[in-house]
């Protein structure tokens, strides 16, 4: 959670972190664009209708299907983003101011830790 003491951060973080974008990052991002881009089609489906006034009236209603669509199509994307992004990282040999690195890299600025479970896939 956000802190309002100045000296958390200067403990528990690396303010002075530096990353080079790569290829897994920009996967890492583009993966959380679709979701968000999803989130807003499925939030632009629904109508809120107020009937007669009275509080039995009030209805959310699917006004718009093709969103739905639409926001299915992205979080698909997004997933199969999220593996090519899973693929990225594994693949990494490299060490050098990682955002997003996979356990092997120890220069991670991620800030929460990875271990090998975070990048298991189907074994769960």
């Amino acid at each position: 959670m956000p802190s309002e003491d100045e000296d958390y951060y200067a403990r528990e973080y690396n303010l002075d972190a530096t990353v080079r974008i790569d290829q897994t990052d920009i996967l890492w991002g583009l993966s959380y664009h679709y979701y968000v881009e999803a989130l807003v089609e499925v939030l632009l489906s629904y109508q809120y209708q107020r009937d007669a006034g009275t509080r039995s009236d009030q209805v959310i209603r699917l006004a718009h299907p093709e969103n739905m669509r639409r926001a299915r199509d992205l979080i698909v994307t997004g997933l199969k983003t999220s593996e090519k992004m899973r693929l990225s990282a594994m693949a990494e040999t490299d060490d050098d101011m990682e955002w997003l690195g996979n356990p092997r890299q120890a220069g991670s600025a991620f800030p929460v830790p990875l271990d090998d479970a975070d990048f298991a896939f189907g074994e769960n």
